[in-house]
Parts: structure tokens; sequence; C-alpha cells
């Protein structure tokens, strides 16, 4: 069933006994709104690319309207012609290792075969009290220089050591 959605369409929305529902927007090809059993409610937009079928979540109700989803998959469905494909980029973002595994794979990979005891545990120490607590949750891509500067800022009064 197609309809041009609206913040009316979204009201009128009831929760389907199983599983969810989708109503797809007589204007633009593929978005819609799901409401799953639960209630919840976001906006979907389905596409091809390379062959393959997908759907991509833009958002949730109410944080996003139907105005401004609808602007956000006319966004999307111009780039999926010009080729991207919006849900391999944010999957290749969800790929990205952190702080900390990039600070595991240090360890195992360099430290432990050709660094002394003393600077393992000199960088485990490091790694252990201060990156992973406060940086070591992002993902390395998204780390900047100015998170960087911070931490050292906040070393400043810091001694580590005996």
């Amino acid at each position: 069933m197609a309809e041009r959605i609206t913040q009316r369409t979204i009201k009128k929305l009831t929760p389907p006994a199983t599983d969810n529902r989708i109503v797809y927007d007589a204007e633009v090809p593929g978005f819609g709104v799901r409401i799953t059993r639960a209630g919840a409610v976001s906006f979907i937009l389905n596409y091809r690319i390379h062959g393959r079928e997908r759907r991509i979540t833009i958002g949730k109700h109410p944080e996003w309207t139907a105005t401004a989803a609808r602007e956000r998959a006319l966004d999307l469905r111009r780039g999926i012609q010009n080729g991207h494909d919006p849900l391999e980029a944010r999957e290749q973002d969800r790929d990205q290792p952190t702080l900390d595994e990039l600070a595991t794979e240090y360890l195992e990979r360099h430290a432990l075969p050709h660094k002394r005891p003393s600077s393992i545990r000199n960088d485990r120490q490091m790694i252990d009290l201060i990156i992973r607590p406060r940086i070591g949750s992002l993902p390395v891509k998204a780390v900047a220089k100015r998170d960087l500067e911070l931490l050292h800022t906040s070393l400043k009064a810091t001694q580590i050591g005996p």
C-alpha cells in the first residue's frame, strides 16, 4: 500500500500482531515507514545496487520527522544512482578497529617479540591506565589531533612510575 508519508500517516499507524509492517511512500521509490509489533516507528529506504536488494534504516520517529526522512531518502537515492552504497559505507565504519584493539595488536605483534620486559610492562601500564579508559573505545579513524592534545594536557600533573 502506497501513500504520501506524513506525520498524520504516522499517527494513524497501529502495531501489527506479529513482526512489523511497512507503509511505502507514493512519491519517493523505496522510502517507507516501518512499525514493529512493539510500536517502534522508523523510516527506511529499500534500494537496489550492484544486483543486491538492500534496506537501510534512516532514523527513528519522533527524532526524525516524515519531511526530514524523505529529504534524507532523496539524498541517499542520489548517492545510490552514482554507485554509492550507504549500507556498505556504514558496515565499513562498523568494522574499523578501536584504539583498544589497536593497542592489543601492538602489544602482541610488536612489543612482546621486540621489546624488553621492562618496556613491555611500561607500555601495558600506559595502555591499561591511560589509553584504554579515556579513548580506547574510539575507532582509530575517529581519533583527532585534539583528542590526543587533551589527553596529553590532562597528564601533565600525572607522574607514572616510582
